[in-house]
């Protein structure tokens, strides 16, 4: 079973510099049924801001950063009312020079 999933986000444009800065939504979606009792196993909604930013600072060369899951969401596991799961993604920064060829 697949969650419903939302993006929604802004972006500037110009002068060798792009700045992204995006929302995804994971809405509340079932893993799992018991079928001896009916409890459901789910995940809550799951939301993360994300923030990219390139550079051309030479017709090749772009220095870009990346950082997903600014905010550092978390993934929530539940079956039937109890909590299963609590579990932080933390944060995952890139940064570097690219050369394209």
């Amino acid at each position: 079973i697949y969650p419903d999933v939302y993006y929604a986000g802004l972006s500037y444009v110009g002068h060798g510099l792009r700045v992204d800065v995006k929302y995804n939504l994971r809405k509340q979606w079932y893993t799992a049924v018991n079928n001896t009792n009916g409890e459901l196993t789910y995940n809550t909604d799951d939301g993360r801001w994300d923030l990219a930013v390139d550079y051309r600072f030479a017709t090749r060369y772009v220095f870009y950063f990346n950082w997903r899951n600014l905010t550092r969401s978390v993934a929530d596991t539940y079956i039937g009312g109890r909590r299963l799961n609590y579990a932080t993604a933390g944060s995952l920064i890139n940064v570097g020079v690219r050369m394209d060829l």
